[in-house]
């Protein structure tokens, strides 16, 4: 059994090349005080991080949108949450 020996530099350029082939980083601008009124409150109640509930509501958006089209990507959704 292996033990963790602490964060080093080929762990680091480890992370950034996974980082760069196999993830997309996204970014949102919103009006602040629409987010910290109407959107935020409901993200806080709902206990997850922001970024979590975001994909899960990308994730029933595409499902709603697929279905009404009778279409389907093929793809199942991602359990990268």
């Amino acid at each position: 059994m292996s033990k963790y020996t602490g964060y080093n530099e080929i762990g680091k350029k480890a992370s950034i090349k996974y980082i760069k082939e196999k993830q997309r980083d996204l970014r949102l601008k919103w009006k602040k005080d629409d987010f910290e009124q109407r959107i935020e409150p409901i993200i806080k109640a709902s206990g997850l991080p922001i970024a979590t509930f975001i994909k899960e509501a990308v994730e029933e958006k595409i499902k709603r949108e697929t279905e009404s089209i009778g279409h389907t990507t093929g793809n199942p959704p991602s359990e990268n949450r």
